[in-house]
Parts: structure tokens; sequence; C-alpha cells
């Protein structure tokens, strides 16, 4: 998940509103990544980050048919343990 979303809902489609709908259901989400600190936090542990996508790239990539817009805040990384 994008950091950005915890501090700036605004900026994210449907962000607000979200957050929002969460607090009510007393979830709260207190962690995210900014994309570009994702490598150094993974290479703590030894793995190795292979592809980090926003959510307009894994859409185009895994969902071609689906146009839907929302949710720009989730990421999905692909990473292997370092041999």
């Amino acid at each position: 998940m994008h950091k950005e979303i915890l501090k700036n809902p605004e900026l994210f489609l449907g962000g607000e509103k979200l957050l929002k709908d969460l607090e009510k259901l007393e979830e709260h989400w207190t962690f995210g990544f900014m994309p570009n600190e994702l490598p150094e936090y993974l290479n703590q542990f030894n793995i190795q980050l292979l592809e980090d996508l926003g959510a307009d790239e894994y859409r185009q990539k895994f969902l071609p048919d689906r146009a839907e817009k929302g949710y720009e805040f989730y990421r999905t990384a692909f990473a292997v343990k370092k041999v």
C-alpha cells in the first residue's frame, strides 16, 4: 500500500471516503511504503524486489479487460529470497 494514503488520502480517488469507512469499522491502517523505500526495506531481510507495480500498471498487466479506476494506493510487489 502506498504510504501517502495515510497522510494525504485526498490524493487518491475515493481515498478519503475509504479511510472514513474503515474508521467506522474500527479498522486502522497504520503501515505503508513509499515505493522508492521498498527495495531497501526488503534488502534488510535478504529479499530482492523483482517488480513493484502501481494499481494502473498491475491492472494493465493482469486485468487488461477491466478499465476500472480507484484504489490507486494499492501496489503489487514481486520479490524473492536472495540465495
